[in-house]
C-alpha cells in the first residue's frame, strides 16, 4: 500500500519526534524552516505595525490542511489551527495529524502580548501521548525599548519543572528606524553569565543595506568572520555578494542575483558559489517567478547539475484578488516573516507544489487555506474610522483623508524596507513618483503611538 503524506508547516517548527508519531515537517519551499531565533528576528518597527488594523471586518486564517493520498483517494493529512482575540492577537496554533480517520494534537504555540498589542512571549508546547497533556519545550521572551529589542529563549528543564536560559539576541536601530546592531549570546550554564557568540553591523546608503559585517567573539574579542555587500539598481536589490575572511583579506563565499519585472516584483533569483580553484562563479540553484495582478502566480526552483538546469520543484498560487493583504488577519508565524507575506498581496486560497522529473513537474503536494470573517471592535486606530487613501492605485502622488492631525508616515516596499518617511497632515501630498511600480505599506502613527497600516499601488506608464 503506497501512501503518501503531503506535509507543510510554517517557519515555527523544528523536527522532533513526539511519542510514538514522527512530526510532520514542512517542505513547502515558500514556508522555508528557520532556527528559532529567525522566527522572531524582524525588524521592530514590524513587531510594533503588524497590529495596525484599519479595518474592522477581517478575513481571518482559521486553518491550513495539507492533502494526502491513499489508494486513490485524498484526505486530510495534516492541519494546522490558528486562533485569534477579540484584539485580532494570534494567541495559539496548533498542529494536528491525521491518524486513521482521527486528528491527534502534535505541537502547539501559545502567545502573549502586552496593553500595546505588542508580542512579549511565545511557548511552544508538543503533545505527551502518555499523559494526554501538552509538555513544554521552549519559550521566547522579547523585550522593547526605544530602539531596541532583546530576544531571550529558554528551554524547559524537566526535572526541575522550570525554564533555564538557552540564547539571547539584542537588536538595535539608529534613529531612521534602520536595523545597525545584532548580538547574538548563548547561556554558559557552567558559569552562570552570557557568552557572546556573534555580532553583525549593518551599513546603509539612502535608507538601502550596504554592507553587512559579521563578527566572532573570541578570546575576549571580535574577529571578523563574514560581510554581504549589496548592489542596487533603481532601488531595487539586484546583487549580494557574500566574503569569508581568510589570513587577513576577504575572499569570494556566495553570490545572489535578482531580476524584478516592471511592477517591482521577483522574475528571478540566480545563487551562485565560487569556485577558488578555476577562480569562477558556479551556479548552485535559481528561482523563476511569474506574477499575475500583483501575486506571485507560480514559481519554479532548479537546481544546477553542472552543465544545465535541473527541475526541482514548482508552487502554484492561487488567490482571492477581492481581499488584498490590509483585508487579511493572519497568524504570527506569516505576518513575522516578509518571504511569506509576500505570497498573501491577496487572499491566498491554495498553492500546488510539483517535483521535477526531467523535464516534467508531477504534483507533489496540496496546501488550502481556510478563512472566516471576524469583525474587530477594540483595536485602537487614529481617531477616525473613515481613514482612507486616494488615489489608489496612483501614478504618483497620494492623499491621506480624514486625518484631524499631525502623524508620521512610512513606506515599505514588499520586502519590509522603508523606502519612505515623513510627517503629514491631511493636506499635504505625498509623492512615490521616485519609487518603481509595485506594492507599498503605509504605516501611519499618531502623537499617541497608535498605528495602522494601508496598502498602495503604484502603477505609471513610464
Amino acid at each position: 500500500m503506497k501512501q503518501t503524506y503531503l506535509i507543510i508547516l510554517s517557519v515555527l517548527i523544528s523536527s522532533l519526534a513526539i511519542g510514538q508519531s514522527q512530526s510532520l515537517k514542512s517542505n513547502l519551499p515558500f514556508f522555508k524552516e528557520k532556527t528559532t531565533s529567525q522566527k522572531h528576528k524582524k525588524n521592530i518597527k514590524n513587531q510594533n505595525s503588524k497590529k495596525a488594523y484599519q479595518y474592522a471586518l477581517m478575513q481571518k486564517l482559521d486553518s491550513l490542511e495539507i492533502l494526502g493520498e491513499e489508494d486513490g483517494t485524498t484526505f486530510v493529512a495534516y492541519r494546522e489551527i490558528f486562533q485569534y482575540d477579540n484584539n485580532g492577537n494570534n494567541i495559539s496554533s496548533i498542529q494536528e495529524y491525521n491518524d486513521e480517520g482521527i486528528f491527534l494534537p502534535q505541537l502547539k504555540d501559545t502567545y502573549s502580548y502586552n496593553s500595546n498589542n505588542m508580542l512579549i512571549e511565545s511557548i511552544e508546547s508538543y503533545w505527551n501521548e502518555n499523559n494526554n497533556d501538552w509538555d513544554n519545550a521552549n519559550k521566547t521572551s522579547i523585550i522593547y525599548s526605544t530602539n531596541s529589542m532583546i530576544i531571550t529563549e529558554y528551554d524547559w528543564q524537566m526535572s526541575t519543572n522550570s525554564w533555564i536560559n538557552e540564547s539571547k539576541e539584542e537588536y538595535y536601530q539608529d534613529s531612521n528606524n534602520n536595523d545597525t546592531l545584532e548580538i547574538n549570546s548563548n547561556w554558559d550554564s557552567a558559569n552562570n553569565t552570557w557568552e557572546k557568540k556573534y555580532k553583525y553591523l549593518t551599513t546603509y546608503n539612502n535608507g538601502n543595506i550596504e554592507t553587512i559585517f559579521s563578527y566572532l567573539w573570541s578570546s575576549n574579542n571580535w574577529f571578523p568572520y563574514r560581510k554581504k555587500v549589496y548592489s542596487y539598481t533603481n532601488s531595487n536589490n539586484t546583487e549580494i555578494v557574500e566574503y569569508a575572511w581568510n589570513n587577513n583579506s576577504w575572499e569570494y563565499k556566495e553570490k545572489t542575483i535578482m531580476d524584478y519585472d516592471a511592477n517591482n516584483m521577483f522574475t528571478k533569483i540566480v545563487y551562485l558559489k565560487y569556485n577558488s580553484t578555476s577562480n569562477i562563479w558556479d551556479y548552485k540553484d535559481s528561482t523563476s517567478y511569474t506574477n499575475q495582478s500583483m501575486n506571485i502566480d507560480y514559481y519554479e526552483e532548479y537546481d544546477w547539475t553542472g552543465t544545465a538546469w535541473d527541475n526541482s520543484e514548482k508552487d502554484d498560487f492561487t488567490h482571492d484578488n477581492n481581499y488584498t493583504f490590509s483585508d487579511l488577519l493572519l497568524p504570527n508565524e506569516y505576518t513575522e516573516d516578509d518571504e511569506i507575506l509576500a505570497f498573501f498581496t491577496h487572499k491566498l486560497i491554495n498553492v500546488d507544489i510539483y517535483e521535477g522529473n526531467g523535464n516534467n513537474w508531477e504534483l507533489d503536494m496540496k496546501a488550502n487555506f481556510y478563512y472566516s470573517e471576524i469583525n474587530i471592535n477594540s483595536i485602537e486606530t487614529i481617531n477616525t474610522p473613515s481613514i482612507s487613501i486616494t488615489p489608489n492605485p496612483t501614478t504618483g502622488d497620494f492623499y491621506i483623508n480624514n486625518i484631524n492631525s499631525t502623524i508620521k508616515v512610512e513606506i515599505y516596499d514588499i520586502s519590509g524596507k522603508c523606502v519612505k518617511s515623513l510627517s503629514v497632515n491631511e493636506s499635504n501630498k505625498i509623492d512615490i513618483s521616485e519609487l518603481n511600480n509595485g506594492l507599498y505599506f503605509v504605516i501611519m502613527t499618531d502623537n499617541k503611538n497608535n498605528t495602522f497600516t494601508k496598502k498602495i499601488i503604484k502603477h505609471s506608464e513610464n
